[in-house]
């Protein structure tokens, strides 16, 4: 088995109003921490080869502070950091999975960069969560994932299990096992494969020290939030939340 590297993250660069502050957006994140239990489910691996997940019921999660220069459109640098979360490397088992910024410009945040791994949400789920972020409702959410996994594990949602077991058992053995006409001609080579090839979208080249502050090139530029190449390590911002829908169970992953 190869790794696959590749998160098929989910994010965006959004620009902020003007007047934002730091703090507003800090409890943006406060609030997204606290409603979602996703954003603080990690993962556990058990000594028998299990995994499970982990909802936090609270913590804290570091935001950081990027200030583009004067002369710099914030509007590329808020997506050179998105790109550069999306080639990060997540720690699903110590760290959240999901990665925040704010882009500062001449002292003034211009965007939030968010950008979390596909194990916590689809488009459609990302589509809610900002509509949600933008109005605040402060009623319930849908079924939360520690809800689900107790109707999974109830009587009631083994049945609904094992019925949905036998549908699919069925419909695939009525489906015929040759799905495409056979070719008796030969072919050279026998087996064939497709690749995709794209640009980067992030300079991989100038592995000097000396390489512009926003390059990041992968070869000299550590996988790790902790520090971004120019960024002053006193820009961090700390946002704690707590959940009092979250009980902190672990549950067996699916």
């Amino acid at each position: 088995m190869v790794r696959q590297e590749w998160w098929l993250p989910i994010g965006y660069a959004r620009a902020v109003p003007p007047g934002t502050t730091v703090e507003d957006l800090v409890e943006e994140v406060r609030f997204m921490m606290s409603r979602y239990p996703t954003l603080r489910t990690t993962l556990r691996y058990d000594p028998d080869g299990g995994t499970r997940q982990v909802v936090a019921g609270s913590g804290e999660i570091e935001v950081e502070v990027v200030d583009a220069a004067d002369d710099e459109d914030p509007v590329q640098v808020a997506d050179r950091v998105r790109q550069w979360y999306w080639d990060g490397d997540y720690d699903l088992v110590h760290g959240w999975p999901v990665w925040i910024a704010i882009v500062r410009h001449r002292g003034v945040p211009s965007h939030l960069v968010t950008v979390m791994s596909h194990l916590v949400l689809d488009a459609f789920g990302g589509i809610v969560m900002l509509e949600e972020v933008a109005s605040r409702p402060t009623g319930p959410s849908a079924m939360t994932p520690v809800e689900q996994v107790r109707w999974q594990s109830s009587p009631p949602g083994q049945r609904q299990n094992a019925a949905a077991l036998r549908y699919w058992e069925k419909a695939l053995r009525a489906a015929p096992s040759r799905r495409f006409p056979h070719r008796h001609e030969p072919r050279s080579p026998r087996h064939w494969e497709g690749r995709f090839r794209s640009p980067p979208r992030i300079s991989r080249s100038g592995c000097s020290p000396h390489a512009p502050k926003w390059t990041l090139p992968r070869c000299c530029s550590p996988r790790s939030r902790s520090r971004w190449p120019g960024t002053p390590a006193s820009t961090r911002s700390w946002s704690r939340w707590s959940s009092t829908t979250a009980s902190g169970r672990a549950w067996p992953a699916r």
